[in-house]
């Protein structure tokens, strides 16, 4: 039993790293391929197209394809970090709701990359879920980990929590479209990468190859002192 939790564990920490990559590659490839690009007056989905395009899933060209791709790895390599999660932390019924929330979430995230902005009404709702969703389980999974990691683990994800809502007074106040998206996505993944390079932190293998990340990762946890 314990392999197979250690495995979990490291399988967390390495889709943690594979979602963070794959989420920063795709949008900075894709906004520097779209030349009219304005965080102030875009939405990030405008990238993909406007409703009514086609085709569906490269309505503006390369940049549609990579964003459309990259927000669905994205949200898969997600989905995969939730389960490994899930067989890393203690089961119960909170546990068990937050994990269901995270699925819904990652699922979401999914689901815009998918059914892009230019198949409308589907984008919009999953969109609307997708963001609806991200200080609810930020907070909850802060929550779980600080009965795992320590109280601090519930100021980090209040934190984290906290700067997701600021998006909020960004885009009603600033009107700043993209920039609140980024900053809420961002809020998100960050949080849940940081939990699994905690976890790849505490169970990596000490070998040549794999201590060049636990190097990396340890300045990171030690510079934010998770």
């Amino acid at each position: 039993m314990d392999n197979f939790k250690k495995r979990y564990e490291l399988l967390t920490g390495y889709f943690a790293i594979f979602m963070l990559s794959i989420f920063i590659i795709t949008i900075i490839l894709s906004v520097s391929l779209s030349p009219w690009f304005n965080l102030k007056e875009n939405y990030l989905s405008d990238i993909a197209g406007i409703v009514g395009e086609r085709p569906i899933w490269s309505a503006r060209g390369p940049e549609s394809i990579i964003f459309n791709i990259g927000i669905i790895l994205t949200g898969i390599s997600g989905m995969l970090f939730t389960f490994s999660l899930s067989k890393s932390i203690k089961k119960n019924m909170h546990n068990e709701f937050s994990n269901l929330l995270l699925y819904t979430e990652m699922f979401t995230l999914s689901a815009t990359g998918i059914f892009p902005v230019t198949l409308g009404r589907i984008h919009v709702w999953s969109s609307f879920i997708l963001f609806s969703l991200i200080p609810i389980v930020i907070i909850l999974y802060g929550y779980s980990l600080s009965k795992k990691f320590g109280k601090n683990w519930l100021c980090i994800s209040v934190f984290f929590t906290a700067i997701s809502l600021f998006s909020v007074i960004i885009f009603v106040f600033n009107n700043s479209r993209s920039l609140s998206e980024i900053i809420a996505l961002v809020s998100m993944i960050t949080f849940f990468s940081f939990i699994g390079f905690k976890i790849l932190n505490n169970q990596m293998e000490y070998n040549y190859s794999i201590k060049v990340y636990k190097r990396m990762i340890s300045m990171i946890i030690i510079k934010f002192k998770l």
